[in-house]
């Protein structure tokens, strides 16, 4: 999976501006933040922290499983949708 870390590699590498990345970086620290956030207002600290901690792992491990699948899918209907043939009405 490409992500902030990816694109800072490719930054750096080219001698091309890291701002992308840096982006990207914000707004998945800010996510976790908020997730983590919303969670200890929600249920208190040791709760909101645990629950944090598990919805993160769940989360990841989901993606990296379905996220590839669902591609695959798309692609799927993509060429079956590019398979069919013209419907043409007679009955006029």
């Amino acid at each position: 999976m490409r992500g902030g870390n990816y694109f800072l590699q490719i930054a750096l590498r080219q001698h091309t501006p890291v701002s992308g990345a840096l982006i990207l970086f914000a707004a998945g620290i800010g996510s976790v933040l908020w997730m983590m956030y919303e969670n200890i207002r929600l249920t208190g600290l040791i709760h909101g922290l645990a629950g944090s901690a598990l919805q993160m792992t769940l989360f990841s491990t989901a993606a990296l499983l379905f996220v590839p699948g669902v591609l695959i899918m798309l692609f799927l209907q993509f060429v079956a949708a590019r398979q069919t043939r013209t419907v043409r009405i007679v009955d006029r």
